[in-house]
């Protein structure tokens, strides 16, 4: 089956509007509620996703795969 996934990396760097809305102050009071149990949090990637028809839906979740040269704590790799 053909899955026709489209995606887009580094979307605050291209998008003005995307960095505004990820300095909102909502955005920010609900990740530290959501990392409360973190001295301090750092968003350090962001991409968009178009599900293609015939692909299964992804929650929101960290790429932690993306690092597989560091060992990360299981407090550390939230799932949402």
């Amino acid at each position: 089956m053909l899955v026709d996934n489209k995606g887009a990396g580094l979307v605050i760097a291209r998008s003005p509007k995307a960095r505004e809305l990820i300095m909102h102050p909502k955005v920010f009071e609900v990740t530290e509620k959501a990392l409360s149990h973190s001295t301090n949090f750092q968003l350090h990637n962001a991409q968009v996703l178009a599900v293609g028809p015939g692909s299964e839906l992804q929650p929101i979740h960290p790429d932690q795969w993306a690092f597989d040269f560091f060992p990360f704590h299981q407090v550390l790799t939230q799932h949402f």
